[in-house]
């Protein structure tokens, strides 16, 4: 394909993409509300991401050629078997991280995941895997589970690739989405349990703070423009209680709510030690526990799927957020 070729094609998807923009705004109009609409409005925003990476394609004058070569290299990257080969990751030492590093790390591996009937977090355990709780995709379709985050720029479907037999409160609660293809995240390591009065942040985006955040209002309404951002709020680990069914509850002090289900809880080194995702209410103490399920668990639900992943034996060092 010669390089006038090419730029002609990429003009005509980019044309096809705004027809296809236009369509879907005239039928999303017709009912404003609802899993229908938020999964229109998911899908425009999605197009118009491509439109504007394709635009800018043109803008940039890319020939057949780079196409080309970014082609050999998905390939290329698509070729490795699932557990073969290390997994790009942050490092899995146990020197601490400072604000600014833990925070740059957790905005490019945590992601807001939006399913028919509900949100969460989530986040990367390999360029295209993402762990979440079960209970935060369960009432999805096939098609129906979207993830994005400021660092990735756009919204992007996930598929559900595996999930824990229940999501009841107390036992695994995990599962595990696929993107179609690799991107530029930062995959977490998983740690060992973390110690009491450890620090610990939980990041992901609890929906106490989302409902005040206009971005995720524009982005279901497929308006558009960035994503939340990531919130993150320290904390230190109580204590681990085993369970009788052999699960591990990390109960914490590191603040969520509902919608950061599925997002992870992580030592001041970066490596998870939980996934939170569950809160208990108390009218008779006034007061509320927060739990997140172990790094334990977690490790056991990826190794029985498939999946590699980073892990660290290292202990994190750090005493405190500073």
């Amino acid at each position: 394909m010669s390089s006038r070729v090419w730029w002609f094609t990429v003009v005509a998807l980019v044309t096809a993409l705004a027809a296809v923009l236009l369509l879907t705004r005239a039928s999303a109009s017709a009912s404003v509300s609802g899993p229908a609409a938020t999964q229109r409005g998911l899908l425009l925003a999605s197009l118009r991401s491509e439109r504007d990476r394709l635009s800018a394609l043109v803008a940039a004058g890319c020939t057949s050629a780079d196409l080309r070569a970014q082609g050999r290299e998905y390939n290329a990257y698509r070729a490795i078997p699932p557990q073969s080969g290390t997994v790009p990751v942050n490092p899995t030492d146990g020197q601490p991280r400072s604000p600014e590093q833990l925070t740059a790390m957790l905005d490019a591996a945590v992601v807001l995941i939006i399913s028919k009937h509900a949100h969460g977090s989530g986040f990367f355990v390999t360029p295209e895997l993402i762990v979440t709780n079960s209970h935060v995709v369960e009432s999805a379709g096939p098609d129906g589970v979207w993830v994005t985050s400021r660092t990735l720029g756009k919204v992007l479907p996930a598929r559900v690739v595996a999930t824990t037999p229940t999501s009841k409160v107390g036992s695994p609660d995990f599962a595990l989405l696929r993107l179609s293809a690799p991107v530029a995240a930062m995959p977490l390591a998983i740690a060992d349990d973390a110690s009491r009065l450890a620090p610990v942040v939980a990041a992901g985006y609890p929906g106490l703070v989302m409902r005040t955040d206009p971005r995720l209002a524009n982005l279901l309404q497929g308006q558009g423009g960035e994503a939340p951002e990531t919130v993150l709020s320290p904390g230190e680990v109580s204590v681990t209680q085993p369970q009788d069914n052999g699960v591990k509850l990390v109960i914490h002090t590191a603040d969520i709510s509902p919608g950061n289900s599925g997002g992870p809880l992580v030592d001041r080194c970066a490596r998870v030690v939980g996934v939170n995702t569950f809160v208990s209410k108390s009218s008779e103490f006034a007061g509320r526990v927060l739990y997140a399920l172990s790094a334990a668990d977690l490790s056991t639900f990826l190794r029985a799927h498939g999946a590699r992943f980073a892990e660290a034996s290292e202990h994190c060092s750090a005493r405190a957020l500073r």
